[in-house]
């Protein structure tokens, strides 16, 4: 029944163009969802981005999809995406807010999915990430690095009691945001990591931090070397920076490096025909 479908609002922050860009929006102008409850609003910092002209090449080909862009830089703290996203969030049409990165690959159903599984007590519904269509040698490095080495950590982080997200796809509502628990998303300006800023109030709130069943993808394309190490020491000092507060950081090196190490000798081991390595591998699965 589509009278019982809440709206939605899809934001997309914009920062350039990826060889995956123009495929990745257009999956979003292919949602399967009632067109008068769901608005796409991207939005740049500068109304020469070149994402823009793919924006509106995507808006001349689906002209039945209610798209609009935002271009503003209200600077509300030095958190870029969150600076991209501040206008376009106060501006939305309808209260249950996607925010949603560029490189997001949607399924059809993506937004029927997140209006099924938004329960009243939720706060802060997201979705775990993985990584696609590699095109390159950097590619393969950041599929590897992410599928092999991050998405574990996240899984065993959604286990413990306390809020552990990943901001690439999370729905949100403005009503919540906005109220005096929290003061509005501005609030978060000053934040690294605003998707853990802003679940961590949420469960302040009692509201649920929610994990889709669903996973989100990511897909690559080409990537250069200097990308994927631009990416990896960029959050790296992010992690670092919250691992101070946290003390998560060191421990994550302290654990890091006597189970790569157990796992590299276990598998060269194999490869020179060790026969305990693999029920000593079994015991980890």
């Amino acid at each position: 029944d589509d009278d019982s479908l809440p709206g939605i609002s899809v934001l997309k922050p914009l920062c350039g163009v990826d060889s995956m860009l123009e495929t990745n929006l257009e999956t979003f102008f292919q949602l399967e969802y009632p067109e008068a409850k769901f608005e796409l609003v991207f939005s740049v910092t500068e109304a020469t981005d070149p994402a823009l002209e793919v924006v509106r090449s995507l808006m001349v080909k689906y002209p039945k999809v209610h798209a609009s862009i935002v271009v503003a830089d209200p600077q509300v703290g030095y958190n870029p995406k969150l600076n991209n996203l501040i206008v376009p969030f106060d501006r939305a049409a309808f209260d249950l807010c996607l925010c949603s990165d560029s490189n997001v690959y949607a399924e059809p159903d993506l937004l029927t999915l997140f209006a099924s599984e938004f329960d009243d007590d939720v706060g802060f519904l997201h979705q775990m990430p993985v990584v696609s269509k590699p095109g390159s040698w950097g590619a393969w490095l950041e599929y590897t690095y992410v599928n092999a080495t991050i998405l574990p950590m996240f899984i065993v982080g959604t286990l413990t009691p306390f809020p552990c997200v990943w901001g690439k796809s999370f729905a949100i509502r403005r009503s919540d945001v906005n109220s005096p628990h929290i003061g509005g998303l501005a609030s978060f300006g000053n934040c690294i990591a605003e998707d853990l800023a802003i679940s961590t109030a949420m469960h302040a709130m009692r509201l649920r931090v929610k994990l889709m069943r669903r996973t989100v993808v990511q897909r690559l394309g080409v990537w250069s070397f200097t990308q994927f190490w631009e990416r990896s020491t960029r959050w790296l000092k992010y992690r670092k920076a919250m691992g101070v507060v946290m003390g998560g950081f060191t421990l994550e090196w302290v654990f890091y490096g006597p189970v790569i190490a157990l796992f590299a000798g276990l598998s060269w081991a194999w490869l020179m025909g060790g026969s305990f390595v693999l029920p000593a591998l079994s015991a980890f699965a």
